[in-house]
C-alpha cells in the first residue's frame, strides 16, 4: 500500500528493532555514489563474499530499476582469507578487472573467533584479540592504499556479526562479536582517512538480531555456523548497501483522478493516452524500470527491513472511483481486484506476483542467479584452489601439478566429515578449470543476456468496476 499509514507503521517498525538496541548500535552509513555504465565493481571478501548473495541482491536491484545502466560486478571473495592473505591477490585478482570501484568487507577470519570464549577475559586474552585487530587494520589500510593506487574509488563495509547471542546449537565463542564491532569502529575510521563511504552491515544486523530474540531466543541472521548468513541476512546486507547510496524508492507511478480526467500524475513512466466512464477507466503506461522481485528464500527480511516501501514502490492510485470493488487487467488478463477505497490510498503493484512486469523481472532474476552460481561455484572455486595451492609452493599454471595436489590434500580428509565437501571442490576444479575460458563465456553471455531481458514494455490498463 502507498497509504501514509502503511509507510508510517514501516517506519515504527524499523525504530523499534533500533530501540531495542538501546542506543549501544546505530548504523553510521555515509552516503556512497550510484553505479553507473562502465563501472567494474569489485566485491572484496573472505567466504561471506565468496558464497553470500547480497551482492548478487544489489546487481539484481540495478538490473530491474536501471535498465540502461549496464555495469560489471565481480565477486572476489575468496573463503578463509584475510586482510593479510589477500595481500597476493590483489593484482592478480582485483586489479586485473580494472575496478572502477572496490567494496571491502572483511574481518571475520582476521579477529579469530576462537580467541574469543565466555572464559577469555583475561589481560593475555585480551591482549591477544587487541593484536589481531591492530594486524588487521595494518593490512586493511595496505589493501586500501594498493587498491586506490590501481584507480578504484572504495567503499568500506563494516564485517557482518558472528551470532554469539543466538540459542543455537553450536559452540558459542562468546565476544566474538564485541571483536567484529571493534574492527567496524576502526574501518569507520580508515574510511575518513580515504575519503570513502561506508557501509555499516555490522550494527543493523546486530540490532535486528537482539530485537528478534527478546521473543525468539533462537533468531539469528546467521546460519547454524555462527558466520555464515543465509538468504535473509544477505537480503538485509543488501538492503543497508542500496541504502548507503541513496537509491530511489519508486519503479513507477501514476496518479489519476477519475473526476478530473486532465489531472494525471506520473514518475519513471510514461501514459499515452487515458479513457475514463463512469466505472471504467483505460489507459496504456511505459515504465521506465521493472520491480525487483524477492524470492521465497529471502522474503521473511521484508519483515525486517523497509525494503518494499523505501525501494521498491510501484504506484498506481484512482481518486474518486465509484465505490465497489474493481479489477485490473493489463493486456487484458486480470491481475488483481482490489477496493476503490485501496485503489483512493493507492496499492503497490511491486508486490503483486500477477503483473507482466513481475514476471518478466523473474527471468532476469533468473539469468542473474544463473550469473552468480557460475561465477561461485566454478571461478571462484577454481582461484580459491590455486590461491591456496601457490601459498604451499605449488605451480598453479600447471593443471597435473595442481590435480596432484588437490587429489593428495583430499586424502588428508579421508574419513572425516569435511571429506564430502572437500570432494565438492576438488571435482569442480578437475572438471572445470580446463574450460574456464568457456565459463567465463557464458558468465559474460548471462549478463548481455539479463541486460536484453530487462527492458520494460508499454501495457494496456484496464480498471474495471467488478459485476
Amino acid at each position: 500500500m502507498y497509504s501514509r499509514q502503511s509507510r508510517f507503521l514501516a517506519a515504527v517498525s524499523v525504530s523499534l528493532i533500533l530501540i531495542f538496541s538501546r542506543g549501544l548500535l546505530a548504523a553510521e552509513n555515509t552516503f556512497a555514489r550510484q553505479f553507473k555504465s562502465g563501472d567494474s565493481v569489485c566485491a572484496v571478501g573472505d567466504s561471506i563474499t565468496h558464497g553470500g548473495s547480497y551482492h548478487k541482491y544489489i546487481y539484481l536491484y540495478y538490473a530491474t530499476r536501471f535498465p540502461d545502466v549496464k555495469f560489471d560486478m565481480y565477486n572476489c571473495g575468496i573463503s578463509g582469507d584475510t586482510s593479510w592473505g589477500i595481500q597476493s591477490r590483489v593484482d592478480s585478482d582485483i586489479l586485473n578487472h580494472k575496478p572502477t570501484i572496490s567494496s571491502i568487507m572483511l574481518g571475520m577470519n582476521d579477529i579469530n573467533i576462537w580467541l574469543y570464549d565466555a572464559n577469555k577475559t583475561s589481560p593475555e586474552d585480551i591482549a591477544k584479540q587487541d593484536e589481531q585487530i591492530k594486524k588487521y587494520m595494518e593490512n586493511m589500510d595496505k589493501l586500501a592504499s594498493r587498491l586506490k593506487a590501481g584507480g578504484s574509488e572504495l567503499i568500506f563495509i563494516t564485517p557482518s556479526i558472528y551470532e554469539d547471542t543466538a540459542k543455537l546449537e553450536s559452540h558459542s565463542c562468546v565476544g566474538a562479536n564485541g571483536g567484529l564491532g571493534k574492527c567496524a569502529e576502526k574501518v569507520k575510521e580508515l574510511a575518513k582517512k580515504y575519503d570513502a563511504a561506508v557501509v555499516d552491515f555490522y550494527s543493523p544486523m546486530t540490532a535486528i538480531d537482539l530485537a528478534q530474540q527478546q521473543s525468539n531466543p533462537e533468531f539469528t541472521l546467521v546460519g547454524g555456523d555462527r558466520v555464515h548468513p543465509g538468504d535473509v541476512g544477505h537480503f538485509v546486507m543488501a538492503y543497508e548497501f542500496l541504502k548507503t547510496q541513496n537509491v530511489p524508492q519508486l519503479v513507477s507511478s501514476v496518479i489519476i483522478d477519475a473526476g478530473m480526467p486532465k489531472k494525471v500524475k506520473v514518475e519513471n513512466t510514461e501514459i499515452s493516452f487515458i479513457e475514463i466512464s463512469d466505472e471504467n477507466i483505460k489507459f496504456k503506461l511505459h515504465d521506465r524500470a521493472l520491480p525487483m522481485p524477492v524470492g521465497n528464500e529471502s522474503k521473511k527480511a521484508l519483515e525486517l527491513v523497509p525494503f518494499m516501501a523505501e525501494m521498491n514502490q510501484q504506484i498506481l492510485q484512482i481518486k474518486n472511483m465509484a465505490s465497489g470493488d474493481y479489477e485490473i487487467l493489463m493486456d487484458g488478463q486480470i491481475v488483481d481486484t482490489v477496493s476503490s477505497q485501496k485503489l483512493s490510498e493507492g496499492i503497490n503493484l511491486a508486490e503483486n506476483v500477477n503483473t507482466p512486469m513481475y514476471k518478466q523481472a523473474l527471468v532476469v532474476a533468473d539469468l542473474n542467479n544463473q550469473r552468480w552460481l557460475k561465477e561461485r561455484d566454478i571461478i571462484r572455486n577454481i582461484i580459491a584452489k590455486e590461491f591456496y595451492a601457490a601459498n604451499s609452493g605449488v605451480d598453479v599454471t600447471n593443471f597435473e601439478a595442481m590435480k596432484a595436489y588437490l587429489l593428495a590434500d583430499l586424502e588428508k580428509h579421508n574419513g572425516k566429515e569435511s571429506y564430502n565437501w572437500v570432494k565438492g571442490g576438488v571435482d569442480s576444479y578437475i572438471e572445470n578449470k580446463p574450460k574456464m575460458e568457456e565459463v567465463k563465456k557464458e558468465i559474460a553471455d548471462l549478463t548481455a543476456a539479463m541486460y536484453e531481458k530487462n527492458k520494460p514494455a508499454m501495457y494496456e490498463y484496464v480498471i474495471r468496476k467488478k459485476q
